[in-house]
């Protein structure tokens, strides 16, 4: 195997085998768990394609697909967004999406990955239900009146100076209790979460309770408090921490660990339903950490410096422990690597302490170190991770 080097990454590339589903499977048993079903799946030739499921990982499985190393993908609706396969047949199981129905829209969508030009050109599509209805395809765009929009899209666009947009908002501000700019901020959040944040903020002015009042990393007293205001006002839509005791837990374990593989098993060797429903749960709390309550927790921030002018509510300052917890608690930038196809235990396993280094500084730096590790299957996997991070020049 040639060595990489950023003037010639081609010599790096490792091509995909057929037995690179015996890799792949014991690189995620050392990764997640010996008894991970998804690792005892891709042995037997079937992909798994979640929402939940790393990044680095799912984007892997879809390439062995292509490249027929893997017979079959099980997917959720997650293989419409940006990713770009072909089967020749494709089995559609359920006729919904959590619970809403199948859009037409969405159901021709998955229908088109079976058949694809130059490589199977002709498909097969299996329905196990009656098709959703065909929609109207036709658009008819016709001006509306800034006044008649909804609040919440309103909430989120810049008036521009607009006097009836500017009105909009100022009614609005003045409803919720918060600035224009916060709630312009914030609309990813909805109108209703963000007046139950306010609510909340309310309640511990009126109580003079400063146990949302921090900076830094806090002490666990203070994070708790806080937890237990997001939880009650505007709780993620996740099924991994249902309690704000549920996610204090996730929280300290992973800030313990400082390790993705780490935090990975530990919640899966102690959860009682099974080690598959612990690193599902984990999985689904790395996703929560990454976006959801940072999010709530960068708005209650501007909530509590928008409405308490206490000194001490004036220097809140979140910023730290939401920027440890979108890297997941890692010591190494787990999450923004796990983005572009480095899965973060092998940035964790081979450039833990790289911190903030550009791309071809990390690469060199685990290249450096696999060339010289034992060619076994988990190496040959994180060989094939590695190689697909740089497109061929």
């Amino acid at each position: 195997m040639g060595h990489f080097s950023m003037e010639n990454p081609g010599q790096f590339r490792v091509e995909i085998n057929s037995a690179d589903r015996i890799s792949l499977s014991a690189w995620a048993r050392q990764s997640f768990h010996d008894d991970w079903f998804a690792a005892a799946a891709i042995e037997r030739g079937i992909g798994i394609h979640t929402g939940r499921m790393p990044r680095a990982l799912a984007q892997l499985q879809i390439e062995l697909f292509d490249r027929g190393a893997l017979d079959i993908l099980v997917c959720t609706s997650s293989i419409i967004e940006g990713v770009n396969t072909a089967a020749k047949s494709v089995a559609i199981a359920d006729a919904r999406i959590d619970r809403s129905p199948i859009s037409y829209f969405t159901h021709e969508n998955i229908k088109g990955r079976s058949g694809r030009m130059f490589r199977h050109f002709v498909g097969k599509v299996y329905l196990f239900h009656d098709p959703p209805p065909r929609d109207h395809t036709e658009v008819d765009l016709e001006y509306v009146d800034g006044t008649a929009l909804p609040d919440g899209f309103i909430a989120g666009i810049d008036p521009s100076d607009d006097p009836p947009l500017v009105a909009r908002q100022q009614s609005l501000s003045s409803t919720i209790g918060l600035s224009p700019f916060v709630i312009r901020e914030f609309s990813a959040l909805s109108l209703s979460v963000l007046e139950s944040i306010v609510a909340g903020v309310d309640e511990r002015i009126r109580e003079q309770r400063f146990g949302i009042c921090w900076d830094g990393i806090p002490q666990w007293p203070r994070l708790k408090s806080t937890i237990q205001l997001i939880w009650q006002h505007a709780r993620p839509r996740t099924y991994s921490a249902p309690t704000a005791g549920s996610a204090l837990r996730l929280l300290a374990i992973a800030a313990k660990k400082r390790n993705v593989g780490a935090f990975i098993r530990e919640v899966a060797v102690h959860e009682r339903d099974g080690v598959d429903r612990g690193i599902d749960t984990a999985l689904s709390f790395l996703k929560v950490m990454e976006y959801d309550l940072p999010l709530r927790l960068a708005a209650l921030e501007a909530v509590i410096k928008d409405r308490w002018h206490d000194p001490k509510a004036q220097s809140v300052d979140y910023s730290t422990y939401i920027a440890a917890m979108k890297s997941w608690f890692s010591v190494a930038p787990a999450s923004a690597y796990e983005e572009i196809g480095l899965p973060a235990q092998l940035v964790e396993k081979y450039a833990p302490s790289a911190g903030d280094q550009p791309l071809q500084t990390m690469i060199e730096l685990i290249d450096r170190q696999l060339v010289s590790a034992s060619d076994d299957l988990v190496q040959r996997a994180e060989r094939l991770f590695l190689s697909r991070v740089l497109p061929l020049r």
